[in-house]
């Protein structure tokens, strides 16, 4: 079920609450102050975004995330620093176990940020026997841990999903008859790395994304995919016919499943069918709800409101009915259009000395960085001026990934509106114009840019972003891509060893080829592996993927 304003307004509260009072609120002071709401607060315990402890009410992980996924991201390193610490100081067994304001020295924190850790901790791990604090309702103390249920497995999976379902995501995308899948089927998460050998059909993954994009903005064109363009399109020895299904949750209200077929020849694209529906009984009815609906026998479109009137629709053949829903009281396929339509793939950035990544750029209010990274100024000056904090953690990005930078600045710049990003370095007494930045250097300064977007894309595609960039700027650009995912849904192909590295074997998937077909696979449901990396350590991972078995044994 997705939340309302109401709901998450007072979740929101609560998380404020917390960081400025270090304290989770008294329940019968928040709900004297939202007496109005005291129903909704209610159904939010019921619901397990909240609990009550020591008469506070508490945050759970649920409503954490819910309530703000960034400061969620932030708490499961918080809880990692002091799980570390935790499991390195197991104590005989008749010592008592690190106190709180032990652990918080250790782990180099204030003893309020432990207390808080070690709060929602103790929802998911069942080590702990704490006593709970009247004053804050956070743990003030441990009475006793089992040092064996600490597990190394952090954060654990349910947790992931709950970072996971606030959608929109793309869970699940299968396609027929599009250049080599001629069957093909993935599963994607907030975060999902992808690794493969050449021709394993990464590419060819991005492209179909990308077109889907164009699909939903514009009619096709005669060659159908216009970033196919001299390619053979239809999977060969198939029909000239591409179907694809994709399951989407929109938000937790309105799980959808997308299907649509296109048949050929080139020059002569027409749809047969295409289909919007619920994917489950989630609505209460015995049948998925049909918002769109075209084939032989029937073609109309739905209002829920008007769930009994189907209402005709007709179009030309070469164009999605999807594309032609503007109308806002259609919610839910409005919004679904919206959402696919705004999907970007970014494929590397042009930083050749004539691109337009080195002149000024048109302002533009909360500007979204184009494919090619040409109006990467516009972008930064909207940082600069209207998202200051993500402004000074972009520069201290900077500092550390690119040696001699100082700090950066935007101003107006070659004619009316338009203006450009400006860099000092050391040792140069004046501001230099993204024109004198190197090539890897400008690269890296536009992945940042994107990852570090106060309202981006709502699915990204980033492939191979390692190219042209130093080994040192990469844990830093993981880094980026870790936190951007929690704003938006993130997929990366990576040929790099060292930038695979940096994430986890659940964020990884595989993509090699079976019998000639493309196949797409979790390395981390196989046990055998799982174990062995953990036996290993954080190398393993890196030498599993060297030597080629990562993808041999998925």
């Amino acid at each position: 079920m997705g939340l309302s304003d109401v709901e998450l307004s007072l979740l929101r509260q609560m998380l404020q609450h917390l960081n400025t009072h270090k304290a989770f609120p008294r329940v019968a002071d928040f709900e004297r102050q939202n007496e109005e709401h005291k129903a909704v607060i209610e159904e939010l315990a019921e619901l397990g975004y909240l609990c009550t402890q020591e008469k506070h009410y508490l945050l759970t992980w649920k409503g954490l995330w819910a309530a703000d996924a960034e400061a969620a991201q932030q708490q499961v390193a918080a809880c990692d620093v002091l799980l570390k610490f935790l499991r390195q100081t197991k104590p005989s067994t008749s010592a008592k176990p690190p106190q709180l304001a032990e652990i918080a020295k250790a782990a180099g924190v204030d003893i309020r940020d432990a207390a808080r850790s070690l709060t929602f901790l103790d929802e998911y791990l069942p080590g702990f026997n704490p006593e709970f604090d009247p004053k804050t309702g956070m743990i003030a103390s441990l009475l006793d841990v089992d040092f064996d249920a600490l597990t190394d497995d952090w954060p654990p999976r349910a947790i992931q999903e709950l970072g996971e379902g606030a959608g929109p995501w793309l869970r699940r995308l299968d396609i027929q008859g599009y250049r080599p899948f001629r069957t093909f089927s993935a599963s994607f998460r907030g975060l999902t790395v992808i690794i493969g050998a050449n021709a394993s059909g990464k590419s060819s993954l991005f492209d179909f994304i990308r077109f889907l994009a164009f699909a939903a903005q514009n009619p096709l064109p005669v060659e159908i995919d216009p970033g196919s363009a001299g390619r053979t399109l239809f999977h060969a020895g198939g029909p000239e016919q591409i179907k694809y299904e994709l399951d989407v949750d929109l938000d937790l209200r309105r799980p959808l499943t997308y299907a649509v077929t296109i048949q050929g020849p080139v020059g002569q694209p027409k749809i047969t069918n295409e289909e919007l529906c619920s994917r489950s009984e989630d609505f209460g009815w015995r049948q998925p709800f049909q918002y769109i609906r075209r084939d032989k026998s029937a073609n109309f479109i739905f209002n829920r409101k008007e769930r009994f009137k189907p209402r005709p629709w007709d179009g030309p053949a070469n164009e999605l009915y999807l594309r032609r829903i503007l109308d806002p009281s259609f919610v839910t396929a409005a919004r679904f259009r919206s959402y696919v339509a705004a999907w970007r793939v970014y494929s590397g950035f042009d930083v050749s000395a004539t691109s337009a990544t080195r002149r000024p750029a048109i302002v533009q209010p909360d500007a979204v960085l184009t494919h090619d990274g040409g109006n990467v100024s516009a972008v930064l000056f909207s940082l600069m001026t209207e998202h200051q904090e993500s402004w000074q953690e972009l520069e201290t990005h900077l500092r550390v990934a690119i040696p001699g930078f100082q700090a950066l600045t935007v101003k107006a710049r070659g004619g009316p509106g338009t203006v450009m990003a400006l860099f000092r370095e050391a040792g140069v007494s004046h501001e230099l114009p993204l024109a004198d930045l190197s090539d890897g250097s400008l690269r890296f300064l536009c992945w940042a840019t994107l990852c570090l977007a106060p309202n981006p894309p709502p699915l990204i595609c980033i492939d191979e972003p390692e190219l042209g960039l130093h080994p040192r700027a990469l844990p830093v650009l993981a880094g980026l891509i870790r936190q951007a995912s929690a704003k938006c849904q993130i997929l990366c192909a990576t040929q790099s060893p060292y930038l695979l590295s940096q994430f986890s074997l659940d964020q990884i998937a595989v993509m090699r080829k079976e019998d000639g077909q493309p196949i797409f696979v979790r390395p981390a449901s196989s046990a055998a592996l799982r174990e062995e990396i953990d036996e290993l350590g954080d190398q393993a991972l890196l030498q599993l993927y060297l030597s080629g078995e990562l993808e041999a044994r998925s």
